[in-house]
């Protein structure tokens, strides 16, 4: 009989995908009827195509009465038009958003600015947290690297772990 393991089990996956949708501040879109979003199947679009694998889902849980449709598109019907994104809004005319070249921040906070979000006025203190939540948590590549007004690199435990593996690699080369 296998032995009964003493380590306490990690976080399910159902509680992963509710703590990423839950993620603050929730994409509220009380002015929006319908988003359309058209992007290529391979190869173009990426901040596209990650848009709708991360933000779309947290734009849907918070807006359930948002109708949504994604057409992937083979590339060749897109090399002249691009990946775009149509805005419905209940008491305003469509509006199109190209997102070709754009990131999935990018693309989010253009919804917000869009009018959809009554509430949403972009100052660098929303811009900021609206794209560090979309980033995870994770520190925009500019922050990492200074430490206060001494500028000190900020070293991680695993770059910390990875400097005494390689100086022990070199004292043992010795």
């Amino acid at each position: 009989m296998p032995r009964k393991s003493s380590a306490i089990p990690g976080p399910s996956r159902l509680s992963q995908i509710l703590k990423h949708l839950t993620i603050p501040p929730p994409p509220s879109l009380p002015s929006l009827q319908s988003l359309r979003l058209t992007y290529a199947v391979k190869n173009n679009h990426f901040g596209a195509r990650h848009f709708a694998k991360e933000e779309l889902p947290r734009i849907q849980y918070a807006n359930p009465s948002l109708r949504i449709s994604v057409d992937k598109k083979p590339i060749q019907s897109l090399k002249t038009e691009g990946a775009k994104l149509i805005l419905g809004f209940h008491n305003k005319p469509e509006q199109t958003i190209d997102i070709s070249s754009k990131e999935s921040s990018t693309i989010l906070e253009a919804i917000l600015t869009s009018g959809a979000a009554d509430h949403f006025t972009p100052t660098p203190q929303t811009v900021s947290s609206t794209l560090k939540t979309t980033l995870g948590g994770k520190k925009d590549r500019r922050e990492i690297g200074t430490s206060g007004e001494e500028g000190r690199a900020v070293l991680t435990p695993k770059m910390k772990a990875r400097r005494a593996w390689a100086r022990s690699r070199e004292l043992a080369a010795l």
